[in-house]
Parts: structure tokens; C-alpha cells; sequence
């Protein structure tokens, strides 16, 4: 997903406005609107997306996660991530 398609489904997600992408405060803002059900998925989905090719316990990378890997990780969690489109069929 491209940055401001990113920041508008977590607007549209949370109520909340703000740059989800580049600005972990807007972030955490975001994740307290998570349900205790949604929490253990998120964290799931964090896990898994800061773990990509690095060695480490999941708890120090989720704790270290960028602002676009948490937006990711709770657009995941919401059902709301869309990947993006090749042209070309690439």
C-alpha cells in the first residue's frame, strides 16, 4: 500500500487523523483503539513483518518496529491491508 492509502484507511479505521506512516505518536494512538482480541493479532502480524530476514527475539524487534511496519501490522489486523498491484501482471 502507497503512503496515503495507508494514513486514509487508518483514519478511516480509528476516526483519528494524522500520519500513521511516518509518525510512530500517531501510531500508538492508532494501536490503543485495538480490541484485546485485535491486540494478540497485531502483535502477530508485527512479529511476523519486523522479522523478515533478521535474527532476533520477536519481543526486541516488535518493541523496535518502525511507524510503517506497525501501520501495516494493524491494517493487517483490521483486514484493511491491500497489496499492492503489479501492472503487467510482474
Amino acid at each position: 500500500m502507497e503512503k496515503e492509502a495507508i494514513n486514509k484507511a487508518i483514519s478511516d479505521a480509528t476516526g483519528l487523523h494524522g500520519d500513521f506512516f511516518d509518525n510512530l505518536n500517531a501510531m500508538h494512538e492508532a494501536e490503543k483503539s485495538l480490541s484485546l482480541d485485535e491486540r494478540s493479532i497485531y502483535w502477530h502480524w508485527l512479529a511476523h513483518i519486523t522479522e523478515k530476514g533478521r535474527i532476533a527475539t520477536a519481543a526486541w524487534l516488535t518493541t523496535t518496529a518502525t511507524a510503517p511496519q506497525r501501520a501495516e501490522a494493524f491494517l493487517r489486523t483490521k483486514g484493511m491491508w491491500r497489496e499492492a498491484v503489479v501492472e503487467g501482471g510482474k
